[in-house]
């Protein structure tokens, strides 16, 4: 059994923002990252292998949906240097 574990962080967008893949810009706010690792068994200390990133914004009105999008890290650092410029 291969042993998981999952780090979450809040980022903030001040501008709306552009990742490849997504047809429309998403909009300003804040978002939660979600990190799923799992363990590298084979060697003899322990390391992490990123196996999924998901960006979700949660609603801000009632009735809206949750949306979570899957995107790449080298995609989300790009686009927060781009928005902090």
């Amino acid at each position: 059994m291969t042993q998981t574990r999952t780090s979450r962080e809040q980022l903030v967008f001040r501008r709306p923002f552009a990742l490849p893949g997504l047809a429309q810009k998403l909009p300003a706010g804040t978002y939660t990252v979600e990190v799923e690792e799992e363990l590298i068994e084979a060697l003899s200390f322990p390391a992490w292998r990123r196996t999924s990133t998901t960006l979700t914004r949660r609603p801000e009105r009632a009735g809206e949906l949750i949306e979570a999008h899957a995107v790449t890290a080298r995609d989300l650092e790009a686009a927060q240097l781009i928005d902090a410029a």
